[in-house]
């Protein structure tokens, strides 16, 4: 796993000085101000960055830094600076401590929502054939899980993949969103296959 970003030395300590953790929300809060009062005292750190996270700015030793607001929470909830950080409800605004986990690419990459407003992770149609291809992705190859006439077929197949490859980091696709223990039971005994 490739090293996280190091900050310059003195760092850690300036920002464990200029702002708090509220836990139980998960937001940020400015514990001073600085001499030109640019700081909103009176509501949380950060604002939206590239439309799925917030951000914040901070100087230290004439530097501007941009950090993303939940390593900050890792970093003050943990004590050191991860390499990745992965929303495990998948909204990136709820930086609740227990909504984060450290991961690598590859996991964050498994917890990623459809692409383009698609209703299914992991499935196209083949207009070719009038069929639903399945494929999962390791590393930058494609994993073909086959062709399928019905789309929750499909979805499904890929989520038998996803749990085997990314195991707790599987976004799985709800095929069964009308009926939610119907969901719950086709992860619990998914994974039971898996741990076969």
């Amino acid at each position: 796993m490739p090293k996280p970003t190091k900050y310059p030395e003195g760092f850690d300590d300036y920002l464990r000085s200029q702002v708090e953790l509220d836990s139980l929300t998960g937001n940020l809060h400015w514990t001073c101000q600085t001499v030109r009062n640019a700081r909103k005292m009176d509501r949380p750190v950060g604002g939206v960055h590239n439309k799925n996270y917030l951000s914040f700015r901070m100087m230290y030793k004439g530097v501007s830094y941009n950090i993303l607001n939940h390593r900050a929470v890792f970093f003050l909830t943990h004590g050191y600076w991860p390499y990745g950080v992965d929303h495990k409800d998948g909204n990136g605004f709820n930086n609740t401590p227990d909504n984060l986990r450290e991961c690598d690419q590859k996991d964050n990459n498994g917890n990623c929502a459809p692409k383009h407003g698609r209703q299914y992770k992991g499935i196209y149609l083949r207009k070719d054939r009038g069929t639903w291809q399945a494929q999962g992705t390791q590393g930058k190859a494609s994993i073909k899980l086959g062709n399928y006439t019905c789309k929750k077929e499909a979805a499904l197949a890929y989520n038998y993949w996803a749990l085997y490859y990314f195991g707790d980091f599987a976004r799985l696709n709800k095929v069964f969103e009308d009926h939610p223990l119907a969901e719950t039971e086709h992860r619990q005994s998914t994974s039971a296959k898996l741990s076969q």
